[in-house]
């Protein structure tokens, strides 16, 4: 059986005293000393050993269970425990010493880390970035609030779920791609992806790095608008007022005029086309204002369905089919809606009245809306039978128009009111047929 380490300590004690100690007690009695006294030494020398091998042996056995709970506190984290140096420069003491310097090094580390953590904890929660870690078994173990708001969930009721459950597993194959046009339970539209590993416990886990560009170019997009629409607004309005001053003083001249039958015809011709262009000029302005004033969204459910039929009252020359449940409801601002509803659908009778006006064969010229719900997701769908869409780039740039008499905002303006409620609107030509089919996505619930 192989010997502890304070067994051979108290073995080499016991051989350095004990042969010494029973040599002297024999040659005490090899010389005629007297019995009693050979004794008494015999006895002392035994007592003597015995002592100092017991506090040699309780010594060394407290000195490793010292430094051994020393240890085991900080395996288990506790580095506040502090081993008592010795006084005297000894290797005991050099011990210590290195052993309370490793503690204090690493509770520094630790402090550190936890700071780098909660920062690095901080950045995650508040980052518009959707980021998502996911296990060697495919799981998720890290998500963070925006990535949990794409999927209308909690954190909790996320972490620990199969990444194929939420498609995850479809999307991370895309990520070859620079923008992925994808649907989500909360919110569908253009993101970039990227991917990235990480090991943790010896295995290999996956970060998922999903970010929503649209929301970001628009919101840029849209400031730069606004900007312009009030610069034009100021240069418009300043030439307002010499045409309503000049409209002024061809009145009064016509009251003033000695020959007021021969220059009335001429000077109201004038006054009238005045007031026509100051009147174009105003509306001209308070359409392109509403880019810039678009109030947030006032939801409250409603029954889809109500809704389109309030919509399609106004277009009662065009046969209109509508195919929508009739208990479907959405939590959406009804103003905005309509407005939407009624803008998109105008763009659908005017395509198909130029089609008509060419004399082109356009079939019944029906118009078709459709609702479904899909991922928390309302979806409106406008299908028309007129030309189609000759050029998507410019769908949705403020000012342009393919129109005689249009204002080029009827589709910027839907396309923020369907973003205020935090979805997409999509125009693309029909497969079906010809025609042109918009897709409005809105969230149905409450935010």
């Amino acid at each position: 059986m192989r010997l502890s380490f304070e067994h051979k300590l108290l073995l080499l004690v016991l051989f350095a005293s004990v042969p010494s100690s029973i040599g002297l007690v024999a040659l005490m009695l090899s010389t005629g000393k007297s019995v009693y006294l050979t004794a008494i030494i015999a006895i002392i020398l035994f007592l003597i050993i015995a002592f100092c091998t017991a506090s040699i042996t309780y010594k060394t056995s407290f000195l490793f269970r010292t430094l051994s709970n020393l240890l085991e506190a900080m395996t288990t984290g506790d580095y506040s425990m502090r081993g008592r140096g010795e006084l005297s420069q000894s290797a005991l003491g050099d011990l210590v010493l290195q052993i309370n310097t490793l503690s204090q090094t690493l509770a520094s580390q630790r402090l550190e880390v936890k700071e780098h953590q909660l920062l690095l904890g901080k950045v995650i929660n508040q980052i518009d970035v959707a980021i998502i870690a996911i296990d060697n078994e495919q799981k998720l173990s890290l998500v963070n609030p925006a990535a949990a708001k794409l999927f209308n969930l909690e954190v909790e009721q996320l972490t620990g779920k199969s990444a194929a459950e939420f498609e995850l597993d479809k999307l991370m194959a895309n990520t070859e791609q620079s923008l992925v046009q994808w649907t989500f339970p909360q919110r569908s539209g253009k993101f970039t992806l990227h991917t990235d590993q990480f090991i943790e416990g010896g295995y290999t886990h996956q970060l998922l790095f999903i970010t929503d560009v649209r929301e970001l170019l628009r919101g840029e997009e849209r400031k730069t608008w606004q900007n312009l629409i009030r610069v034009l607004s100021h240069e418009i309005n300043n030439s307002l007022t010499p045409i309503s001053s000049l409209s002024q003083t061809l009145g009064r001249m016509i009251v003033r005029s000695d020959n007021l039958e021969a220059d009335k015809p001429d000077l109201k011709d004038g006054l009238n086309l005045i007031h026509e262009r100051a009147n174009s000029l105003k509306t001209f302005i308070d359409s392109y204002r509403q880019l810039s004033r678009l109030p947030e969204p006032n939801k409250q459910w409603v029954l889809i369905k109500d809704l389109i039929n309030n919509v399609i009252s106004l277009f009662e020359h065009r046969e209109i089919h509508i195919n929508c449940p009739p208990d479907l409801q959405a939590n959406l601002d009804p103003v905005q809606i309509e407005q939407l509803l009624i803008n998109l659908i105008k763009n659908a009778d005017e395509a198909m009245a130029t089609l008509e006006g060419n004399g082109e064969e356009n079939g019944d010229g029906e118009i078709t809306i459709e609702c479904s719900t899909r991922n928390n997701m309302l979806e409106i769908t406008i299908k028309d039978q007129g030309p189609g869409l000759s050029n998507t780039d410019n769908l949705f740039v403020p000012f342009y128009t393919t129109k005689a008499n249009g204002s080029g905002i009827g589709l910027v303006l839907s396309r923020q009111i369907v973003e205020a409620h935090q979805g997409d609107l999509t125009l693309v030509n029909r497969s079906d047929g010809v025609g042109c089919e918009v897709i409005v996505s809105i969230l149905t619930t409450k935010t």
